[in-house]
């Protein structure tokens, strides 16, 4: 054990650190097969709480997904509206059973779990004091949690617009041009699902002397 501890000490902080936050890292990810269900139905809650209803008439759902042929897949988003709901009940004088629902199925461990693991990776390795990692890793999980929720909602106000017939917050064809490039770039490149969680914890976890740290 002193051997290690002399090992580690002979390496640059800054090596240090990122030999640390990879590791965490690799361990968050490998864990994903024994969280996954209880990640999943937390992420859907919350969606379902937050884009249920979405815009005037927009009805949202998210449901967990077995899906045999491609397991990652493990969560559908459903697209309703709200009045057609409405009619078809009145037309049918009970529950609507023909109603019309687009659906789409999303990779929950991409979409909300990677930017999750990343800033605890990198809180975790941080070298600041202790009492200073739960705060940090508070902090930066809500403003993690915010950008989730901002992907979802792109990709969701871009599907309403790919299915016209719902008639739910439709775009002119400027501005859906505008959200499909802000999808591409943001949802679908896994690029700002890493580097925005690397932002978020330089905001949340460094005050100036920090930095001193790094430097031998």
């Amino acid at each position: 054990m002193k051997a290690i501890r002399n090992l580690l000490s002979g390496i640059h902080p800054l090596t240090r650190f990122a030999m640390s936050a990879v590791l965490l890292y690799i361990c968050l990810i490998s864990i994903w097969p024994l969280i996954q269900n209880p990640f999943v139905a937390a992420v859907n809650r919350a969606a379902n709480t937050l884009f249920g209803t979405f815009a005037d008439q927009g009805l949202v759902i998210f449901e967990r997904l077995t899906d045999t042929k491609n397991p990652e897949r493990d969560t559908r988003i459903f697209f309703l509206n709200e009045e057609m709901i409405a009619q078809a009940r009145l037309q049918t004088q009970g529950p609507a059973a023909d109603i019309e629902a687009q659906h789409v199925d999303i990779i929950c461990r991409t979409v909300a779990y990677l930017p999750f693991a990343m800033l605890i990776a990198l809180v975790l390795a941080t070298p600041i004091p202790g009492k200073r990692k739960l705060p940090a890793l508070a902090a930066g999980l809500v403003l993690v949690a915010v950008f989730v929720a901002f992907k979802l909602g792109i990709f969701i106000w871009l599907k309403f617009n790919d299915f016209p017939q719902l008639n739910v917050a439709l775009l002119t064809t400027f501005w859906k041009t505008a959200l499909t490039y802000l999808n591409y770039i943001v949802v679908i490149n896994i690029g700002p699902s890493l580097m925005t969680p690397a932002v978020i914890w330089i905001l949340v976890s460094f005050r100036r002397p920090d930095w001193q740290v790094f430097r031998r």
